[in-house]
């Protein structure tokens, strides 16, 4: 359980500014992992479980369409998108490494696991190991088909990145890009979203002049952009300070805030009917037979989905 993590890359972080400070684990990533997790890999590595292999080709797409090239069968696991592919890499990695640390200490893969769980993490492809294990975990997985980033993987020194976070001589170095450009209009509501992240991630990050300087240009590209909380969905001012609002919402008896948001517009899907029900059941196991069913607007919630078509900000209040 402490090995793998699903929600939470903390471990990994912590674990790797630790290890950039008592230099006794390494820091290991990978390149293009998804791609190199063939589905034959996956059908053999879970053989002992047929139903758990079905299950899983059931939701794989079997084809791409291709521009130029026409549609064509995939090797790999699942394209990009699948909500399988991050845990079962996790797992398939976690395996891999553990048979590598194993051979590395002339040992059984449950011993190893035993001693040794406290250096070892996996999040995806970010994987930290026993520094000493380095060189045998790699030959492993290159042994498997999977290629070692060599430029994110850190052995020697004092440095050590994991799940985004950097650090060296347990200093957390981690920067602040910046992923697109600075809006010069409102409209463009992926930018100004993009902009306010920024902003904030300059704030957490401690560069307060920084983010006091985008505040001015935020302040002018939009009419409202108030204090909030990290977890209002207003696009405004993170601060540590408590925001007071612009208002009350007297039945929650808490302050709300008027500012913009963000408003994704999701592509139809075309699911109704048996599917939809299907969908509900799956999603709401805990449901009773008995219990009566609430035929509310399974429509609505499941006609759409994917990824955003557009993106567009709208003004509205909400609680802090």
């Amino acid at each position: 359980r402490l090995v793998i993590q699903l929600r939470r890359r903390e471990h990994n972080q912590l674990l790797a500014q630790a290890g950039s400070l008592d230099g006794l684990t390494a820091t290991l990533d990978l390149k293009d992992a998804s791609d190199r997790l063939s589905w034959q890999f996956v059908k053999e590595g879970f053989a002992s479980y047929p139903w758990l292999v079905r299950a899983m080709d059931a939701t794989r797409s079997r084809t791409a369409q291709v521009d130029g090239l026409g549609v064509l069968k995939l090797a790999k696991f699942a394209s990009m998108g699948s909500g399988l592919t991050f845990p079962l890499q996790t797992i398939v990695f976690t395996t891999i490494v553990l048979m590598g640390v194993a051979a590395s200490h002339n040992t059984s893969v449950g011993l190893t696991l035993r001693k040794c769980y406290k250096w070892l993490r996996v999040f995806g492809d970010d994987i930290i190991v026993p520094k000493d294990s380095l060189p045998t975990v790699i030959s492993f997985l290159e042994s498997f088909g999977f290629k070692i980033n060599q430029g994110k993987t850190n052995g020697n020194g004092n440095f050590r990145e994991s799940c985004g976070g950097e650090y060296f001589a347990g200093h957390d170095v981690s920067y602040v890009k910046v992923r697109t450009h600075w809006p010069d209009d409102k409209k463009d509501a992926h930018a100004v979203v993009s902009a306010v992240s920024l902003r904030n991630r300059f704030f957490r990050a401690g560069l307060w002049r920084t983010a006091s300087f985008l505040d001015e240009h935020l302040r002018e590209l939009l009419k409202f952009f108030p204090d909030v909380t990290d977890s209002c969905p207003i696009l405004g001012r993170e601060t540590y300070l408590s925001p007071q609002g612009d208002g009350w919402d007297s039945g929650l008896q808490t302050p709300t805030v008027k500012g913009y948001y963000k408003v994704d517009t999701i592509p139809e899907n075309g699911i109704d009917g048996v599917d939809a029900l299907m969908r509900w059941f799956v999603e709401n196991p805990e449901t009773e037979k008995d219990e009566p069913l609430q035929v509310r607007s399974v429509k609505s919630d499941y006609e759409r989905s994917g990824r955003p078509e557009r993106v567009t900000l709208k003004l509205g209040k909400h609680t802090l």
